[in-house]
């Protein structure tokens, strides 16, 4: 690559340049990153520090010890420095010459310009493999020491893979002329940022699945589907289907209540806002409207059945480890009893202590029928 040195640093760089790939690539991958942002695309502290989640003054000092690293590995290889000066041969040589090495990292990536385009373009292809790089290391880290299943991890190491090589297929470009330049230079940026995007998204998937009781494993997870309502089990696998395809005809079904007369529905009724009744109709759709507002809204998708039993004579309880459309994941019980028509939720009053229309009223906006988000 073109080198343009200043007076001032240039011996030092001459120097520092013949190692530099090599003492680069010993840092360890954050500090090699920070270093990368501050040197090579020079970057002010308070960026770095957003980059990293940290105050300006903390990535400033994250800069300092990386630099101090280099001083050190530049030392054992014959070459005394301060790491003040250090710093100086880097910012006035490091926009004008990217590390060799970094840019033959980046497999078969071509770029033959002017000295402005090269660099603009070499830092934009290295930060993106440094933060990838930076990803690969966070997700062994965290799986040496966790507790998931094997097939938990292969899958994370497949989304991870799939972004590294959509990434790298996406650097295998021709040369760059200097009118593209300006755009490389600019695109890096929001680039930077979906990558920093990807990985806060498998931290939290990383999270996710760490909070998982043990026993569940996306091998067990089962996509939510229509089995009928012959066994509880059935019944709950249902009613996620039914949440999913948002079809409340088919929730409203499993409602049943042990009191049900013409006259109790009536007065059930009664209790909301002339707007609620027309909206809901009848006590059934009140239940399902307010008690599964949310997962309408975020439905699941996939579901295992972690525990089935009975107190007593009582409904059946089935609780199972839900996964909804959001990527969220949770425990969820439902009651079931035995009918003539299969399994369905275990009956209510519709009179009377615990009808749930105190909780209704609270949940459902009376002058739009809205049901409100649950208080925190």
């Amino acid at each position: 690559m073109n080198d343009t040195p200043s007076p001032e640093a240039d011996p030092l760089w001459h120097q520092v340049r013949e190692q530099l790939d090599v003492v680069m690539d010993e840092l360890p991958a954050r500090d090699r990153e920070a270093i990368l942002l501050r040197f090579f695309h020079g970057r002010p502290f308070a960026q770095i520090g957003a980059a990293f989640g940290l105050s300006e003054d903390a990535a400033r000092k994250r800069v300092d010890r990386a630099l101090d690293k280099m001083r050190d590995r530049f030392a054992r290889r014959g070459l005394t420095s301060t790491s003040a000066a250090l710093a100086v041969a880097l910012t006035h040589q490091a926009t004008a010459a990217a590390p060799a090495g970094l840019a033959a990292a980046i497999a078969g990536t071509a770029v033959a310009s002017a000295a402005g385009a090269e660099t603009a373009v070499m830092t934009y292809l290295a930060m993106k493999k440094i933060i990838l790089g930076i990803a690969g290391v966070f997700l062994v880290a965290e799986f040496a020491t966790a507790t998931v299943e094997l097939k938990t991890k292969q899958t994370l190491d497949a989304e991870y893979y799939a972004l590294q090589n959509a990434s790298n297929g996406s650097t295998r470009s021709p040369a760059v002329s200097p009118n593209g330049a300006a755009q490389a230079a600019a695109s890096s940026s929001n680039s930077v940022a979906a990558d920093a995007r990807e990985l806060a998204r498998l931290r939290r998937r990383i999270a996710e699945l760490k909070a998982r009781p043990p026993g569940i494993v996306d091998s067990q997870m089962r996509p939510v589907a229509n089995v009928g309502r012959a066994t509880p089990l059935d019944a709950m696998r249902t009613i996620a289907w039914a949440l999913k395809a948002g079809d409340v005809d088919a929730l409203t079904k499993f409602v049943i209540y042990t009191d049900d007369t013409p006259e109790n529905r009536e007065a059930f009724m009664a209790n909301f806002s002339e707007t609620v009744r027309a909206r809901y109709k009848t006590p059934e759709r009140v239940a399902v409207g307010w008690s599964f507002a949310e997962a309408l809204q975020d439905p699941p998708v996939s579901q295992q059945i972690m525990d089935s039993h009975t107190y007593y004579t009582g409904p059946q309880y089935v609780t199972a480890w839900t996964r909804y459309a959001s990527g969220r994941e949770e425990k969820s019980t439902l009651p079931f009893q035995e009918t003539p028509q299969g399994w369905l939720l275990a009956a209510i009053p519709l009179n009377g202590k615990d009808n749930g229309v105190d909780r209704a009223l609270a949940r459902i906006d009376p002058v739009t029928g809205e049901v409100l988000p649950k208080k925190k």
